[in-house]
């Protein structure tokens, strides 16, 4: 089994008290949805399309239909156990979950394009980081917004949590020219 066949399976056991695991740490749910904020989706979503890649039991979810409500939410996790406590939440019709490790979403059905990617937690835990960004960058929709955020070990002056915005947030050039390919390599930065 390859590392990254490991890493959704071993959230199974965990599932059911994970919403009360992350939930102690005050600043989860925070960051998701400042994260979620940063993709800048217009007019509260209506007629995006957007991919939750990695959405465990569906916290990353909420965020994203927090500053969407109006988008179509496709999201993916690869723990059988994280995606039933999403389930069993109460979503619009307009979000779906599928089973499926993120490497491997197009034979579990769901293909691009999409208007915005969010991956919460997730690049830490895929085999090859900057292969995972290329295949989310093919299937965004020019001019589409890809959002990853991770935790670090929080040093003064720097927040605990780091973001990757494609295309960069701070380049003034429209997505069309922005590189064509993200990096995970030295693009981490404070989200």
């Amino acid at each position: 089994m390859t590392a990254t066949g490991d890493v959704p399976t071993a959230f199974d056991p965990g599932a059911d008290s994970y919403d009360a695991l992350v939930g102690a740490n005050p600043g989860y749910n925070e960051h998701l949805r400042l994260s979620a904020q940063r993709m800048n989706l217009p007019n509260g979503g209506r007629g995006l399309r957007l991919l939750d890649a990695g959405c465990g039991t569906g916290l990353s979810t909420a965020a994203l239909l927090a500053v969407a409500p109006e988008a179509e939410i496709v999201a993916v996790d690869g723990s059988a156990g994280m995606l039933a406590q999403a389930r069993k939440k109460n979503w619009p019709d307009s979000v779906s979950f599928v089973h499926s490790y993120i490497e491997r979403i197009a034979e579990a059905g769901v293909h691009g394009p999409f208007d915005g990617i969010f991956a919460a937690y997730l690049i830490r835990n895929v085999n090859d980081a900057d292969a995972q960004l290329r295949a989310f960058r093919e299937l965004l929709k020019p001019g589409g917004h890809l959002r990853c955020m991770n935790t670090r070990c929080a040093t003064p002056g720097r927040p605990p949590h780091c973001g990757i915005s494609w295309p960069p947030r701070s380049s003034s050039r429209p997505a069309s020219s922005a590189p064509a390919t993200p990096s995970c390599t030295g693009i981490c930065a404070a989200a």
